[in-house]
């Protein structure tokens, strides 16, 4: 179970309530996009191509696309057709020295409410550490401001110097910090 509580007094009642077990207490950072900072298109590496995630993209034979961003796709939308009908995303993608093309980096939508939305993002390991995650935020983040968005947000823990750093790359500015409460609850056999 993860919880966020707006109050003091309410952690230390959930402190309370969730005891055993103790409740692990992880801080956060929430971020908000106004304006793009970062013109992604003259950063792309060669043999690199930043996409929008669609249909065509999702059925494309040669392509495989990571679990990670179909399951992300079903969690935070119900199905994967939600998410093309109301979400939207970026991949970058890296073409291989043997002419294969493999998804390295996404930025999906999370959620949306009236005219704000929260993004992710994610770099398959072997590929962090090259700004890749900035461009592909970067898409994301145009592409929300530019379709009717004023606001576009970004959640990460205190200790994702990668994920700060991204964030603050693009244009993201600190709005806040809290605490994230996370409490792995036994099952009764």
């Amino acid at each position: 179970l993860c919880f966020i509580c707006a109050s003091d007094s309410l952690e230390k009642q959930l402190a309370v309530v969730l005891h055993p077990p103790r409740p692990t207490q992880i801080p956060r950072r929430h971020y908000i996009c106004r304006k793009l900072k970062y013109d992604w298109r003259v950063n792309i590496p060669a043999g690199f191509a930043v996409r929008r995630i669609d249909e065509a993209l999702l059925n494309r034979r040669a392509l495989e696309i990571p679990r990670h961003i179909k399951s992300w796709m079903e969690n935070n939308w119900g199905a994967t057709a939600d998410f093309l009908q109301r979400g939207f995303g970026f991949v970058t993608l890296h073409e291989n020295a043997d002419d294969t093309v493999r998804v390295v980096s996404w930025s999906l939508a999370d959620c949306r409410s009236g005219d704000a939305c929260e993004i992710g993002i994610h770099t398959a390991e072997p590929y962090r550490r090259r700004g890749l995650a900035t461009f592909t935020a970067a898409a994301t983040v145009e592409y929300a401001l530019s379709n009717g968005f004023s606001t576009v947000g970004w959640q990460c823990s205190e200790d994702n110097l990668g994920s700060l750093g991204t964030a603050e790359k693009v244009g993201f500015e600190r709005e806040r910090d809290y605490t994230l409460w996370y409490a792995a609850l036994k099952q009764e056999a």
